[in-house]
């Protein structure tokens, strides 16, 4: 008997919205500042963990209801790992910032920031986690468009 998350690996989604869900409830007074041109736009990291399982869980409903149209297992596995994987180092560094809960924000101005050159290895890393999200997004949908154009040519006489 095989294992049921070889066959179906989008049940996995499921266990981490549930993961998700459960770690967003742990009490933190601790927030994700988001600074957009002159708007600083505060978050709170219990809440952004439940938007985050929520996701997870709408993708393992899409997979449940489309199940038969998915093309490839492979798609599937690739579109979970690059899915929940950078889903999940963002957990761990939301984490890692909760351990520095004490420490006090800095806000830097321009002039100021050119100094600062440390910053740019996590933007770097940063970048390279929103890249590889967005291709497994890319392989989720690939994998559901030409499961349907190959499911309706095989219902076409």
């Amino acid at each position: 008997m095989t294992p049921v998350f070889l066959n179906k690996p989008y049940n996995l989604f499921a266990i981490v919205a549930l993961l998700f869900t459960v770690i967003s409830f742990i009490p933190s007074n601790d927030s994700i500042d988001i600074n957009l041109h002159d708007t600083y736009f505060v978050i709170s990291t219990g809440a952004l963990l439940r938007l985050l399982g929520c996701v997870c869980l709408l993708f393992w409903m899409v997979y449940l209801i489309f199940r038969k149209l998915v093309l490839s297992l492979i798609l599937t596995w690739l579109h979970l790992l690059l899915t929940i994987i950078p889903l999940a180092y963002f957990v761990i560094l939301s984490v890692y910032h909760l351990a520095l809960q004490g420490a006090p924000k800095r806000y830097y101005s321009v002039g100021q920031f050119e100094n600062s050159r440390s910053s740019f290895i996590g933007d770097a890393s940063c970048f390279v986690i929103i890249v590889l999200f967005l291709l497994g997004q890319v392989f989720f949908i690939v994998n559901l468009i030409l499961g349907m154009v190959k499911q309706f040519k095989l219902v076409k006489p």
